[in-house]
């Protein structure tokens, strides 16, 4: 870590603590509900699985996985193949899944509802893939979020550059988005005409994408703390939305 970034890591710590104390990323959220929905024992699917259950920076315990059969799939397969935790992997369209009807307990999209051009063929596949009784977690930005405002004013080739600069993220693992399931209505939408139904959506703040731009950064962790008001819940940067197999 070069001294540049450990100034905007501290000063990020110094600032968040007066500002936004608790603030954590909307992955560690995501976590939270996955491990909730990992007691037990069955089969899980991890839709866009990538190279990981989580971004590499996330300092998240590894999951318990010993009573689960984990299978991913993703379109691509230098990414998958990297995934080391998977039992199965599988190269693939997320919404032409090459499994039986009724394969699993549990179905996640972590940060991929947003890459997906058809949402309720995809809504559809969970439903068939999914067992009665399973459940499936959906965590993607929120259109109304103000990074995925900020983000759809800008070019498609500014994306690749400025997540690698802000965010470290490698150009090749930045993908195109259509943003059509990423609101609460769009998500309801979706599912609507599938075999799941809606169990909670909620929205979650996240930390702040410029933290390598101090000036920003304080700017953004300030509005961060308007929209933990109620009334502007609705602006928060993420959705983590959790679904139900309906009773036949």
């Amino acid at each position: 870590m070069s001294p540049y970034q450990q100034f905007c890591d501290k000063l990020y710590s110094f600032a968040a603590s007066r500002l936004t104390p608790s603030l954590l990323n909307s992955q560690y959220a995501y976590a939270g509900v996955l491990r909730e929905a990992l007691v037990g024992q069955g089969r899980w699917l991890d839709l866009g699985c990538g190279h990981g259950y989580f971004p590499l920076w996330v300092r998240e315990r590894p999951l318990d996985l010993t009573s689960w059969d984990s299978v991913g799939v993703d379109m691509d397969a230098s990414s998958i193949r990297r995934h080391e935790r998977l039992r199965w992997r599988v190269n693939g369209d997320i919404q032409h899944l090459p499994f039986a009807d009724d394969s699993f307990d549990l179905v996640t999209a972590n940060m991929v509802i947003e890459h997906v051009e058809n949402p309720p063929a995809l809504f559809s596949e969970i439903g068939r893939v999914l067992r009665e009784g399973g459940i499936a977690i959906v965590h993607t930005p929120n259109v109304k979020g103000y990074t995925t405002v900020l983000a759809r004013m800008l070019p498609e080739s500014f994306l690749g550059p400025l997540a690698a600069m802000l965010l470290g993220r490698r150009q090749e693992d930045v993908y195109p988005t259509f943003y059509r399931a990423n609101s609460d209505g769009a998500l309801r939408r979706a599912a609507a005409g599938s075999s799941v139904e809606v169990a909670d959506i909620r929205y979650v703040e996240s930390s702040p994408q410029f933290i390598r731009i101090p000036p920003l950064m304080v700017l953004e962790l300030a509005a961060i703390r308007f929209l933990r008001r109620p009334a502007q819940a609705h602006r928060r940067v993420c959705l983590l939305a959790s679904f139900t197999k309906r009773t036949a």
